[in-house]
């Protein structure tokens, strides 16, 4: 699904077909205008605060969004919203000897290829709370389940590669229970949240930046640079 005229991923069709999946989705920042965030977990995130807590599978809500901010990236919620919880296998962080130990007794499912690992999408589990913990079941591997998100394809990283499908219409499998269990069983950790109180002013600039150009109107642009300028 790509821009006829540019050649560009349509990210209003892919963040449609998202939520036709049932994926709750919701705009992302644009990784262009982000590059002074001192966390790269910040560029991963909504265009601000309240977009991650209104993530919907309404068509015209998404349409709305995506037609202001065509140029946005795709985030989903995980947990129940979405019925979804993610295993984000990163190599940077031992990810990679993991993977290869664990994915022999994990079904096959929906798998999207990162910048620097890969994501396993698996339905959420009935029975039990899959909270969002950072490298706590294993070295090398977050588990993104409530109060979570990720990155969806085609949305493009900071390094410049585009978030994939492997193969888009494999379906979504079941996380077996006793791995359900060892996820379950963790303390939870809240993810990056840039918008939150406390972060540096040049983060908000770069947050500011990016939703102005995700933008389709010179309004908005001047209304981010007008949040810059009158900050002492």
């Amino acid at each position: 699904m790509a821009d006829a005229t540019s050649g560009h991923p349509d990210m209003l069709a892919h963040a449609l077909a998202a939520a036709g999946r049932g994926f709750a989705v919701c705009p992302g920042l644009v990784p262009d205008y982000v590059l002074l965030i001192p966390s790269r977990s910040g560029l991963k995130g909504p265009l601000s605060a309240g977009y991650r807590h209104r993530a919907t599978t309404d068509v015209r809500t998404i349409e709305r969004w995506f037609s202001r901010f065509p140029n946005a990236n795709i985030i989903a919620r995980t947990g129940r919203i979405s019925n979804l919880v993610v295993l984000d296998f990163d190599f940077r962080f031992g990810g990679r000897p993991v993977s290869e130990r664990l994915r022999p007794h994990l079904p096959e499912t929906l798998q999207v290829t990162t910048q620097n690992g890969f994501h396993m999408y698996y339905r959420y589990p009935e029975a039990m709370e899959i909270p969002t913990s950072i490298r706590q079941v294993e070295v090398g591997l977050d588990v993104i389940g409530e109060m979570g998100s990720v990155v969806m394809p085609p949305s493009r990283h900071i390094e410049g590669s585009r978030y994939r499908f492997d193969d888009p219409d494999v379906p979504i499998g079941a996380l077996p229970d006793d791995f359900a269990k060892r996820c379950a069983q963790v303390t939870p950790q809240p993810m990056f949240d840039p918008h939150r109180r406390g972060y540096s002013a040049t983060v908000r600039d770069c947050i500011n930046l990016s939703y102005a150009f995700a933008a389709t109107t010179p309004h908005s642009l001047r209304r981010a640079l007008r949040s810059l300028v009158k900050r002492p």
